[in-house]
């Protein structure tokens, strides 16, 4: 495959300077050249913008924006601000990628005319060292109303998440992630494969991802979590106004039971949470009267949990064994 299509790689960095040489290291060892990486100090404390900054004087490639913290959707919209590539992709500062990793997915994209490309991910540990192996790329081409299918199958972490997908540019233009939010991802990702005409799927590990136990998403359950209500509340406006019926009825599944598991976490959180959980409530049953209309088709067995969580849900709680 020829190298003329620049890919940029943009790698938001806050406070991981025990891991940076190693997430650096596995783009700088690319097969595929015409790259450039856009290394994004969303103002460390650490002395990770140092490295950033080290790792710029001595490869030409390399581009470091130091900023005032703003979170990761702030440092990955900065990142996409300054793209010059044809297509972008996002490299977490403490996970790692594949030495293939662009021209496989680049080149899965150029032949099945795709506009994103999604390959599987691996969890590691925080001391993991890449070995690759052979790549034998499994590929499935699907439109973009199969993709955004895929975010309610098993396997929906693969799609719904940033990192392991190299999307075209020109999908960028009116799409940035929501700054000051978690669960980024849940309420952008969305957009991009709704507006892509094709998306592939890799069937082949090549992004390496460290699960820090300490960072936002592997910490105690807290307020801030509760970002992911706010996600799904958006996407399923999306859809409804995007006429897309069929995906709005299943994301509304999904957030009766999203819903549900956060009225649990917050009841069990310290503190005096009545009012937060009473409004909870309001939202989940408000959505349930929708959701009862026979133009859902949901089982009855499913409308009857739903129900009685609504008016008992302690009871439901012992039967289902949720605390």
């Amino acid at each position: 495959m020829s190298e003329d299509i620049k890919v940029s790689i943009v790698v938001p960095i806050y406070n991981v300077e025990k891991y940076l040489d190693r997430c650096v290291k596995s783009i700088l060892n690319q097969t595929y050249k015409n790259i450039e990486i856009i290394l994004v100090d969303d103002g460390s404390a650490d002395e990770s913008g140092a490295i950033a900054d080290r790792y710029a004087d001595t490869d030409d490639r390399i581009r470091v924006i130091h900023k005032a913290n703003g979170g990761l959707s702030d440092a990955r919209n900065a990142g996409i601000d300054i793209c010059g590539g044809e297509y972008i992709c996002f490299v977490d500062s403490d996970d790692a990628i594949d030495s293939r990793y662009v021209s496989c997915m680049l080149e899965a994209c150029q032949k099945n005319d795709a506009d994103i490309a999604i390959c599987r991910f691996e969890n590691v540990e925080a001391d993991y060292i890449v070995h690759e192996g052979n790549i034998t790329v499994a590929e499935e081409v699907m439109t973009s109303i199969e993709a955004l299918q895929s975010i309610y199958s098993a396997n929906n972490v693969n799609t719904v998440v940033a990192w392991n997908k190299l999307y075209s540019a020109k999908l960028w233009k009116d799409v940035r992630y929501p700054k000051g939010r978690i669960h980024e991802d849940e309420a952008t990702t969305y957009k991009l494969l709704h507006k892509a005409k094709k998306v592939v799927s890799l069937d082949t590990v090549l992004y390496y991802y460290y699960r820090n136990a300490s960072g936002i998403t592997g910490s105690t359950f807290s307020h801030k979590r509760l970002d992911i209500l706010w996600a799904i509340e958006q996407r399923m406006e999306y859809f409804r106004n995007n006429g897309l019926m069929d995906l709005y009825k299943k994301d509304s599944y999904k957030y009766l039971c999203k819903l549900l598991t956060c009225y649990y976490q917050v009841k069990h959180m310290s503190g005096d949470n009545k009012q937060l959980t009473d409004e909870m409530m309001c939202k989940y049953k408000k959505k349930l009267q929708e959701c009862l209309d026979p133009s859902f088709a949901w089982s009855t067995k499913r409308k009857l949990a739903m129900r009685i969580f609504s008016y008992f849900p302690m009871m439901y709680a012992v039967i289902t064994g949720k605390r």
